[in-house]
């Protein structure tokens, strides 16, 4: 129950201040690279967001904030974990009561943005956070023909080893829209505007089995630490001005 409890204050929490993850790729940054790097020096992370249904729910979480943390201080920026985040909210969420209307059950708007207006606050005061990057694993419409797949700046095949022939060979090398998983970057400064917000993608959630597209294997999403390295390398390259990789991989 905690940890549902949890889920939703986050996806609450998220509902402020990200949008989808289509609409991600549309702004960004409100400014160049280097204007960026000269305002905000120490980011905040927040605790990586998830789909609470993905079999490496804890592991995926831990890789891509460790993924994200490496790339930010390899790029000069100080950079605060996201458990102090986490602490500073379960304490804030205590002392409000929860945040949930005790009524009607629904989440209570007004205290969503609070916790998080306090966060923001506590973490500047003690760690001089200039800004807080909010990452979220959200579905993505892919783009598919040829038997390849491409959505924000990823490509991936859909065809799965040995299964060339029987694809081609069915006569249908038609294309489409499938959905996929792509990682969503959003930053935002002290008074919670937001400052930057891109995307990468991650995997295809469908391939080519003969002719019909079927499920991957559950276990194997969000296994890839390569396509992992490449969506958080896609979705901070306006930002660190660095060559995302973009291999493609067989699942």
């Amino acid at each position: 129950m905690q940890r549902q409890l949890q889920i939703l204050i986050v996806l609450g929490i998220a509902c402020l201040a990200l949008g989808s993850a289509v609409r991600a790729q549309d702004k960004p940054a409100k400014f160049s690279r280097e204007e960026f790097q000269a305002k905000c020096k120490t980011l905040a992370l927040v605790p990586v967001r998830i789909p609470k249904d993905i079999a490496r729910y804890d592991s995926a979480r831990a890789e891509f904030d460790s993924l994200l943390t490496s790339a930010l201080q390899q790029a000069g920026f100080a950079v605060v974990p996201s458990k102090e985040y986490e602490e500073i909210r379960r304490q804030a969420i205590e002392e409000a009561g929860g945040l949930f209307d005790p009524l009607t059950g629904a989440p209570d708007t007004t205290k969503l943005k609070q916790v998080a207006a306090r966060c923001r606050r506590e973490l500047r005061a003690k760690f001089n956070a200039d800004a807080f990057l909010y990452a979220s694993i959200l579905p993505a419409k892919a783009n598919f023909g040829s038997g390849k797949a491409q959505w924000h700046g990823a490509s991936q095949s859909l065809l799965k080893k040995g299964g060339i022939a029987g694809f081609f060979a069915s006569g249908r090398d038609y294309g489409g829209f499938l959905q996929a998983l792509s990682l969503v970057v959003v930053i935002d400064d002290t008074n919670g505007v937001d400052l930057y917000r891109h995307a990468g993608g991650i995997q295809v959630l469908r391939k080519f089995s003969g002719s019909d597209l079927v499920p991957v294997p559950k276990e194997t999403i969000l296994a890839d630490h390569e396509r992992n390295q490449a969506a958080v390398s896609l979705a901070l390259e306006p930002l660190l001005g660095k060559a995302a990789a973009k291999e493609e991989k067989e699942l």
